[in-house]
């Protein structure tokens, strides 16, 4: 039996939409692309399929190098802030495939009649692993900035605040959410601190004080931007 010669074609694909920063969708990127080996990686002149883990990127590629593709794009929101993205509608009437990453993104996808596949968010448990109470690296970070050892720690690590401002909360977050339940908390259980790394945290910094909320921040207090300057390192995360 003749075998198909089209079916040994690996696909030619253009992946792309990190941040550039080494933040979540640098990561997203990475693993992506470990996960894509049966594929070809090549440039947007030559590709066949454009997958993307940014979707709002694809109405900044010219209409002569997207029509005709193939394009799969994750959809790394809440799917109801998307929606009103003013680049939306533009994408979804390009996008073949949208990969979500839960049941309810999945439901509210389809609902829109838009082809949707469920693929859950993946961890790299060479990054993220259980780490035992005796690893001296725990306490060198607990004396190095200054965590209580007698208290329930609830950790956060990730930005909270608009760019655009460095005031507002970034709602898609949910840090307005978070400090209630600390605060809720804490009114039961005084004994719990928040540990908070990342940047653009400002606006939940200054929300649990004033709460009153004790915390520790893991990084460097700024007046401006922090975005490069408290974007830590996975191993410190």
């Amino acid at each position: 039996m003749e075998t198909n010669k089209h079916s040994r074609r690996r696909w030619r694909v253009f992946l792309t939409g990190g941040d550039g920063i080494g933040w979540a969708l640098d990561n997203e990127l990475r693993l992506t692309k470990e996960m894509l080996a049966f594929v070809d990686f090549v440039d947007l002149f030559r590709c066949d399929v454009i997958h993307l883990v940014n979707w709002t990127l694809l109405c900044e590629f010219p209409a002569c190098l997207v029509t005709g593709k193939r394009i799969v794009a994750h959809m790394t929101q809440d799917p109801t802030v998307a929606f009103a993205h003013p680049k939306f509608a533009t994408a979804s009437r390009l996008v073949s495939i949208w990969i979500v990453r839960s049941s309810r993104a999945y439901e509210l996808m389809a609902g829109r009649g838009l082809r949707v596949a469920l693929v859950p968010y993946t961890v790299d448990d060479r990054v993220f692993y259980h780490i035992p109470k005796s690893d001296p690296r725990l306490g060198e970070i607990i004396q190095r900035w200054g965590i209580p050892s007698d208290t329930y720690l609830i950790g956060s690590f990730q930005r909270d605040t608009e760019g655009s401002d460095l005031r507002s909360p970034k709602r898609v977050k949910g840090p307005d959410i978070f400090a209630d339940i600390v605060k809720s908390v804490y009114q039961v259980y005084p004994r719990v601190h928040v540990v908070l790394a990342g940047p653009r945290r400002f606006w939940l910094r200054n929300r649990l004080t004033e709460l009153g909320i004790p915390f520790t921040f893991v990084g460097i207090e700024t007046e401006g931007d922090d975005l490069t300057t408290n974007n830590l390192s996975q191993a410190t995360i």
